[in-house]
């Protein structure tokens, strides 16, 4: 990790000299990158949320098709064996 950026003095933003322009440079370029990387990150959040609602709804349809299954398994052992067609 390199050394963090100067800080913008606005004594040198009233001066505007060629050192304060190269360093307000350097601190838009580390804000655009930084705004890019939270970008990313909302959309790996949002990805992780709509996997985790994707699986939940999974799990509910496994219950309840196994409620279904456990069902019919009742009913047919109460008459007597598998329903047959």
């Amino acid at each position: 990790m390199g050394v963090g950026l100067q800080p913008l003095e606005f004594t040198e933003c009233l001066a505007d000299s060629p050192q304060f322009r190269e360093n307000l440079q350097r601190h838009e370029k580390e804000l655009e990158r930084t705004s890019q990387q939270i970008k990313r990150l909302i959309k790996e959040v949002k990805d992780v949320v709509q996997a985790a609602k994707s699986e939940y709804s999974l799990l509910v349809l496994q219950r309840d098709v196994g409620f279904m299954c456990l069902e019919w398994w009742s009913v047919g052992s109460l008459r007597g064996g598998f329903l047959h067609y």
